[in-house]
Protein backbone atom coordinates (compact mmCIF):
# COMPACT_ATOMS: atom_id res chain seq x y z
CA UNK A 1 0.00 0.00 0.00
CA UNK A 2 1.21 3.26 -0.88
CA UNK A 3 0.30 6.14 2.01
CA UNK A 4 2.08 9.64 2.86
CA UNK A 5 6.43 9.74 2.18
CA UNK A 6 6.03 6.40 0.34
CA UNK A 7 9.60 6.05 -2.09
CA UNK A 8 8.81 4.36 -5.45
CA UNK A 9 11.05 3.49 -8.82
CA UNK A 10 8.95 4.74 -12.41
CA UNK A 11 8.51 1.72 -14.68
CA UNK A 12 8.67 3.60 -18.00
CA UNK A 13 11.03 5.83 -20.20
CA UNK A 14 10.63 9.34 -19.15
CA UNK A 15 13.91 9.65 -17.57
CA UNK A 16 12.38 9.90 -14.11
CA UNK A 17 14.25 6.74 -11.66
CA UNK A 18 12.61 7.76 -8.16
CA UNK A 19 9.50 9.83 -6.36
CA UNK A 20 8.12 10.29 -2.89
CA UNK A 21 4.25 10.37 -2.60
CA UNK A 22 2.79 13.40 -1.45
CA UNK A 23 -0.98 12.58 -1.30
CA UNK A 24 -3.22 9.51 -2.56
CA UNK A 25 -6.04 11.28 -4.90
CA UNK A 26 -9.73 10.10 -4.82
CA UNK A 27 -11.60 11.34 -1.97
CA UNK A 28 -11.07 13.12 1.06
CA UNK A 29 -10.81 10.09 3.72
CA UNK A 30 -8.60 8.56 1.10
CA UNK A 31 -4.96 7.48 2.60
CA UNK A 32 -3.74 4.21 1.22
CA UNK A 33 -3.16 3.12 -2.60
CA UNK A 34 -2.98 -0.12 -4.28
CA UNK A 35 -2.41 -0.97 -8.24
CA UNK A 36 -4.51 1.05 -10.62
CA UNK A 37 -5.04 4.28 -8.22
CA UNK A 38 -3.51 7.67 -9.30
CA UNK A 39 -1.34 9.37 -6.80
CA UNK A 40 0.21 13.08 -6.55
CA UNK A 41 4.60 12.56 -6.02
CA UNK A 42 7.65 14.54 -5.86
CA UNK A 43 10.27 13.89 -8.36
CA UNK A 44 13.49 13.02 -5.75
CA UNK A 45 15.76 11.53 -8.68
CA UNK A 46 15.51 12.21 -12.54
CA UNK A 47 17.99 11.67 -15.04
CA UNK A 48 19.66 15.11 -16.72
CA UNK A 49 18.31 16.72 -19.71
CA UNK A 50 14.80 15.63 -19.44
CA UNK A 51 11.83 16.71 -19.26
CA UNK A 52 11.25 16.61 -15.95
CA UNK A 53 13.15 18.17 -13.48
CA UNK A 54 13.54 17.05 -9.39
CA UNK A 55 11.52 18.51 -7.03
CA UNK A 56 8.80 19.04 -9.48
CA UNK A 57 5.58 17.69 -8.60
CA UNK A 58 3.71 15.30 -11.05
CA UNK A 59 0.96 12.63 -10.82
CA UNK A 60 1.78 9.06 -11.03
CA UNK A 61 -0.26 5.89 -11.49
CA UNK A 62 0.40 3.08 -9.42
CA UNK A 63 1.20 -0.14 -11.03
CA UNK A 64 2.85 -2.65 -8.56
CA UNK A 65 3.45 -2.75 -4.33
CA UNK A 66 5.35 -4.96 -2.22
CA UNK A 67 1.83 -5.42 -0.09
CA UNK A 68 0.17 -7.98 -0.86
CA UNK A 69 -3.25 -7.08 -2.97
CA UNK A 70 -5.59 -9.67 -3.46
CA UNK A 71 -7.87 -9.96 -7.12
CA UNK A 72 -11.69 -10.72 -6.81
CA UNK A 73 -10.86 -14.22 -8.33
CA UNK A 74 -8.71 -15.36 -5.37
CA UNK A 75 -5.55 -14.79 -6.46
CA UNK A 76 -3.14 -13.19 -4.43
CA UNK A 77 -0.19 -10.41 -6.02
CA UNK A 78 2.76 -8.77 -4.70
CA UNK A 79 6.27 -7.30 -6.18
CA UNK A 80 9.60 -6.56 -4.87
CA UNK A 81 9.32 -3.17 -4.84
CA UNK A 82 6.82 -0.30 -5.54
CA UNK A 83 6.72 0.84 -9.09
CA UNK A 84 4.92 4.00 -10.66
CA UNK A 85 3.90 5.26 -14.38
CA UNK A 86 4.42 9.38 -14.92
CA UNK A 87 0.65 10.34 -15.71
CA UNK A 88 -0.28 14.37 -17.50
CA UNK A 89 -2.79 16.39 -16.34
CA UNK A 90 -5.44 14.67 -18.28
CA UNK A 91 -4.46 11.42 -16.79
CA UNK A 92 -3.17 9.86 -19.30
CA UNK A 93 0.63 8.42 -19.71
CA UNK A 94 3.56 10.59 -20.42
CA UNK A 95 6.10 7.83 -21.46
CA UNK A 96 5.59 6.24 -24.86
CA UNK A 97 7.00 2.73 -23.28
CA UNK A 98 6.99 0.75 -20.01
CA UNK A 99 9.23 -1.22 -18.26
CA UNK A 100 8.14 -4.58 -16.44
CA UNK A 101 4.87 -5.73 -15.73
CA UNK A 102 1.41 -3.89 -15.50
CA UNK A 103 -1.36 -5.52 -13.80
CA UNK A 104 -5.04 -6.10 -15.43
CA UNK A 105 -6.67 -3.52 -12.73
CA UNK A 106 -4.94 -0.65 -14.60
CA UNK A 107 -6.18 -1.89 -17.75
CA UNK A 108 -9.77 -1.00 -16.38
CA UNK A 109 -9.16 2.40 -15.97
CA UNK A 110 -6.40 3.08 -17.93
CA UNK A 111 -6.39 0.97 -20.92
CA UNK A 112 -3.49 3.11 -23.26
CA UNK A 113 -0.65 2.42 -20.13
CA UNK A 114 -1.71 -0.93 -20.22
CA UNK A 115 -1.18 -1.27 -24.13
CA UNK A 116 2.68 0.41 -23.81
CA UNK A 117 3.61 -2.55 -22.12
CA UNK A 118 4.96 -6.44 -23.41
CA UNK A 119 4.38 -8.08 -19.98
CA UNK A 120 0.33 -8.28 -18.63
CA UNK A 121 -0.40 -9.95 -15.29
Amino acid sequence: MITFLTNLKIADNTGVLNVQCIKVLGGHKMRVAISGKPIVTALKKVRPRKKFKKGEVAKVLVLSTKNRFRRNSGFIINSNKNTGLILNDGFAPVANRVTGAVPHEVRAKYNRGYLLTRKNY
